[in-house]
Order: C-alpha cells, then structure tokens, then sequence
C-alpha cells in the first residue's frame, strides 16, 4: 500500500491478505479483501470492524479446541482440578478470647 497522485495504491503482488490496508483505511469498503482459509473458508472483509470481528472469531474457536483437546468432558476437567471441599484451615475453627 502506497500513495500516489492524490490516492491509495496497492500492489497486488505483494500482497499477503493480512488487512493491514484495511485497518489503515480510513474510508469504510474503500478496500475489499477476499481470502481463502487452510480449510476451504473464504473470508470477506472492508471494515476495520468486520476484519476485528472476523479475527476475535477465529481466535475464539482456536482456544475452545485448544481447551477441549486438553479436558474432552466436565469430567475431566473436575477429577483435574477438583477443588478441595473442606481445606485443612477450613476444619479448624479459632476461637477469639472472650471479653469480660
């Protein structure tokens, strides 16, 4: 992305679909970009907006695999880290000195 002559150029080219032009952009659907995911997803984007909306999205399903590739079930979250009912300071009431 370049100025030139009063207006934005882009370099096709060069171009790694990572919308940085887009965010830079002050104009809303000045820009469009149209990308295709690993997995066959097309994504389309001309907002600053949109393109946040899209990569909160994406990152949000990264962590919820991430998490449930560690505990598949509540299950197996619990038997990890089940709190302790009754900690060993729990159990032991201390008394305050009665005031006369």
């Amino acid at each position: 992305m370049y100025w030139k002559a009063g207006e934005v150029g882009l370099i096709e080219e060069l171009c790694i679909y990572c919308g940085a032009c887009v965010l830079s952009c002050i104009v809303d659907d000045c820009i469009r970009v149209t990308r295709k995911r690993e997995n066959g997803e097309i994504e389309k984007f001309s907002t600053s907006r949109g393109f946040t909306m899209l990569e909160h999205g994406i990152s949000n399903k990264k962590r919820r695999e991430r998490v449930r590739a560690i505990f598949p079930t509540q299950e197996d979250f619990l038997t990890r880290y089940k709190p302790k009912m009754f900690p060993k300071t729990m159990g032991k009431m201390e008394q305050k000195p009665k005031v006369k």
